[in-house]
């Protein structure tokens, strides 16, 4: 996940250190340069056992940055955490002035926050992807077409190519492309073994209980595996679990 944490003192610097170790994506956001230097030079801006050796290691990942620009952390990232200071006030109540005014500037970048493109990429057919698609509110759909002549009769056939395995991961490819969605930062949920070749393009694949040759390739890559089972609870009740 791609993380702003407002703030960089002792709790969000130890915060946007962790969350980077973690695997995600952090931005961490403070008003003073001197900070936001040090972070970008893998360096730490306060005493804490370890947290220069975690942001040294982090920042020379890529997975650690830091800027002054609320706005633009906000824009980039899926999720913002405020870790400012709440200093005491002389007669006993917190100060939040710092916490007001970070809010307030993440209320500015969130009109430029893109949000999720979400796509249902299937090898149905349009019959059976679009009724799914409406059901669950996804307005972008990639599945295979009857192909119809130049009276607009059915011929029996299906439009060219289809899409499946790779021709599957071209159709996503080309739609990311279109659209300017960067596969990297994508996450793909799949059960068959054809799907693998798209797995292995986005950043974040997640088989979902795949067959075997998917869970092969999971292992190889060491892909994290999600397991749904019914719960007894209709249609969409399922639990749900995580393998390594």
């Amino acid at each position: 996940m791609r993380i702003s944490v407002m703030g960089l003192g002792y709790v969000g610097a130890v915060a946007a250190a962790c969350l980077a170790k973690d695997g995600h994506e952090v931005i961490g956001v403070d008003p003073q340069q001197t900070k936001v230097d040090l972070i970008n030079a893998g360096q730490t801006p306060i005493i804490e056992k370890d947290i220069g050796e975690i942001i040294a290691e982090q920042v020379a990942a890529g997975h650690l940055v830091a800027t002054t620009d609320v706005k633009s952390a906000v824009a980039a990232t899926d999720l913002s955490l405020v870790c400012v200071g709440t200093p005491s006030l002389g007669n006993g109540h917190i100060d939040l002035k710092y916490v007001r005014r970070v809010c307030e500037q993440i209320g500015e970048g969130l009109p430029d926050h893109r949000g999720h493109t979400v796509v249902l990429s299937s090898s149905a057919l349009t019959i059976h992807a679009e009724p799914v698609a409406r059901f669950l509110e996804i307005g972008h759909v990639l599945c295979n077409h009857f192909d119809v002549d130049a009276a607009g009769r059915l011929t029996g056939e299906i439009t060219k190519p289809v899409i499946w395995g790779r021709q599957k991961a071209a159709a996503v490819q080309q739609f990311c492309a279109a659209g300017t969605v960067d596969l990297t930062r994508s996450y793909f949920y799949a059960d068959g073994d054809e799907d693998a070749a798209l797995m292995k393009l986005v950043g974040f694949p997640r088989p979902v209980n795949p067959r075997r040759g998917l869970a092969a390739a999971a292992a190889e890559h060491d892909w994290p595996v999600l397991r749904m089972s019914p719960t007894g609870r209709g249609f969409l009740g399922c639990r749900r679990s995580v393998l390594k």
